[in-house]
């Protein structure tokens, strides 16, 4: 089978990472193709990946040139991501023998584009309800299992995520002047170089998969994109000092734990579709 993944964002972050990791374990069964922006798309590592310009839903150039591109490849399947591409393959398809998927990655008010696929896919139960047909969920989110008794501190309102300017987490700290809660940010209270964590990653892996040689070797420099972030960091005294709360798992504990999910989950994680 081909397939074909569509994806036009300008930022690589959740739903980028999810369609990555989807395609990485599609390519060991399938023909799998990737269209994405030229901003993100040096951030898949896929076999096959075509980069285009960010083009609007509306552009008459842009459906042309993407109409192309799906046309030369004579895929049997296209796979879209978001409200946009699933508009854009909506019009296309009138003039190509090709089925349509459509991933839902969040709640929508307008679910217009997403009613005229051949199948809806929803990353969440709460996604599904906000859309009016048939679909099936695939969750894409880590769900921990939870203590049955959890001391509640009704003050304080707690927010976790790495800090993006996807994120919103400005628009967060900016709207919170008036609300007299606390907020809470979390972070781990770990600190890393980003080369310095891509050697214990590396060094893992080579342990965990018994390969002949480390990956180090694959490691590659690139430039700094234009306005790059050099530093993320969250510190965590204020809720340690005002929660007692700590991390129970040690970091490098813990990025074990990750990968061995990971290795498990590509071991039997099959597409949908298929």
């Amino acid at each position: 089978m081909k397939v074909i993944h569509l994806i036009l964002s300008d930022v690589y972050a959740g739903m980028e990472q999810y369609v990555n990791e989807l395609i990485a374990e599609q390519e060991k069964e399938c023909d799998v193709i990737l269209i994405c922006t030229k901003n993100i798309s040096k951030k898949f590592k896929n076999k096959n990946v075509v980069s285009i310009k960010d083009y609007s839903r509306n552009s008459p150039i842009g459906l042309f040139r993407i109409y192309f591109l799906i046309k030369k490849q004579k895929a049997n399947l296209i796979h879209t991501h978001g409200s946009k591409t699933a508009s854009i393959v909506n019009i296309l398809k009138k003039f190509l023998n090709i089925k349509h998927v459509a991933s839902a990655h969040g709640i929508k008010k307008n679910d217009k584009p997403f009613l005229k696929a051949d199948r809806l896919i929803c990353v969440s139960i709460n996604v599904q309800k906000s859309i009016n047909r048939n679909s099936i969920v695939i969750n894409n989110w880590y769900s921990p299992i939870l203590p049955e008794k959890i001391n509640k501190t009704p003050e304080y309102v707690i927010a976790v995520g790495r800090l993006e300017k996807v994120k919103g987490f400005d628009l967060l700290i900016k709207s919170w002047v008036k609300v007299q809660a606390r907020l809470m940010i979390i972070g781990s209270g770990n600190e890393f170089k980003n080369i310095d964590l891509t050697h214990l990653i590396c060094e893992l892996m080579y342990q965990k998969l018994e390969l002949n040689q480390s990956s180090k070797n694959l490691i590659a420099y690139v430039t700094d994109r234009p306005g790059h972030d050099f530093r993320y960091a969250m510190n965590s005294d204020k809720i340690k000092k005002h929660l007692n709360w700590k991390s129970e798992t040690p970091f490098k504990e813990a990025l074990n734990k990750t990968i061995d999910y990971y290795l498990n989950q590509n071991q039997s994680k099959k597409a949908a579709y298929l």
